[in-house]
């Protein structure tokens, strides 16, 4: 049964909470500061499974929490990305925004609801890696994945393009079937 902690106690669980936390961030290697993206994994095959227990679940607010949000973008990436001299944010943003949306309504409307594993993940080759100082895209990922409900295989476009930031990831978008 719950019992009610006295107030002397919250203060010593109130420490001790502040106290494993900042353990947890100087073990995770933070040095007090978090991670600037949010909802990131430590491998791509990961973040690809994330998004295809999203899938089956049918939860779309958990495909879109895997995506690099527009704030993220402004104040992480787009800032040393060279098309930010040709390109207005708002344009590319948009553009990439409404792609993405077409995705996930496809991907949900196609897969919502079905089983899914991940049979292979092909990254793109070394010299086909745009990296920039903090980051890294891996676009033209080749994810294979067999439907559990029919045995059937097949390659799943969705996860097109991926970020790589301080080694951890993030969906960059949701690419159209």
């Amino acid at each position: 049964m719950y019992q009610k902690p006295s107030s002397d106690r919250i203060g010593t669980s109130l420490s001790g909470l502040v106290a494993l936390l900042a353990a947890a961030l100087a073990i995770a290697g933070c040095g007090g500061n978090a991670f600037p993206l949010s909802n990131t994994y430590r491998t791509p095959e990961a973040l690809i499974e994330a998004a295809l227990v999203a899938v089956e679940a049918e939860d779309g607010e958990a495909l879109r929490a895997l995506l690099v949000s527009q704030e993220e973008f402004e104040q992480y990436v787009w800032p040393v990305l060279p098309d930010r001299n040709n390109t207005q944010l708002e344009f590319f943003w948009g553009t990439m925004a409404m792609n993405t949306r077409k995705g996930v309504r496809q991907l949900e409307h196609n897969y919502g609801g079905i089983p899914i594993e991940i049979v292979s993940i092909e990254m793109p080759p070394e010299e086909e890696l745009e990296s920039y100082e903090n980051f890294t895209f891996h676009v033209g990922v080749n994810v294979v994945v067999r439907r559990l409900d029919t045995g059937e295989e097949g390659g799943l476009p969705s996860f097109d393009g991926l970020l790589e930031y301080g080694g951890r990831w993030k969906l960059l978008n949701y690419d159209e079937l």
